[in-house]
């Protein structure tokens, strides 16, 4: 699913012709792109929600939903292989459309009198420097999200490898949003 929604945003990030046989199939899988603005219509809140503000909705949405499924996990002690469950899917599911949102912070679009806008968002220029400030702290998302979360969930699965080798359930229910459908025989 993951691997659907990151080459299903390629087109809408960067320029990429594909074939168009490929194109009309990634359609077919659009749906699969969880972009929670373009589903609760968030842009047409106000005409100053430009994609700084998507931006920011959409790397705050998932620390927030974490926050929500994690910080009852510490008191509801039984709930809490199903609470990581939730924050695991959620930010399985979050990635590719945070990640595509941040990588467009870099996608500028040179006119031909040298003047550049933001592909996303034809009323940023490029050139100005609130755009620069952002496009510095896009270096910060990309290591919070893009390497981040995979590299979290690396880390996690390590750590607790021996007890998800060994099927302690209780490790298993956890992290079987991430771990599930893994067999030691196919690793690669």
């Amino acid at each position: 699913v993951s691997t659907a929604q990151i080459i299903a945003s390629l087109s809408d990030t960067y320029e990429i012709q594909f074939p168009r046989v490929f194109v009309e199939f990634m359609k077919q899988l659009a749906f699969l792109s969880l972009d929670v603005q373009n589903i609760f219509a968030v842009g047409c809140w106000s005409e100053d929600f430009n994609f700084y503000a998507r931006l920011t909705v959409t790397c705050s949405l998932p620390a927030i939903l974490l926050v929500l499924f994690l910080l009852p996990a510490l008191a509801l002690k039984k709930q809490r292989p199903k609470l990581m469950k939730l924050s695991f899917l959620s930010l399985f599911f979050l990635y590719p459309s945070t990640s595509q949102k941040i990588f467009q912070i870099y996608d500028c679009h040179t006119l031909d009198g040298g003047e550049s806008w933001l592909r996303a968002d034809y009323s940023i220029d490029c050139s100005s420097d609130e755009h620069t400030d952002y496009w510095r702290w896009g270096f910060a998302l990309i290591a919070v999200y893009p390497i981040g979360i995979p590299l979290t969930f690396l880390l996690l699965l390590f750590n607790k490898r021996k007890k998800l080798a060994a099927g302690d359930e209780e490790t298993l229910e956890k992290y079987s949003a991430i771990a599930k459908d893994y067999r030691g025989e196919c690793w690669y």
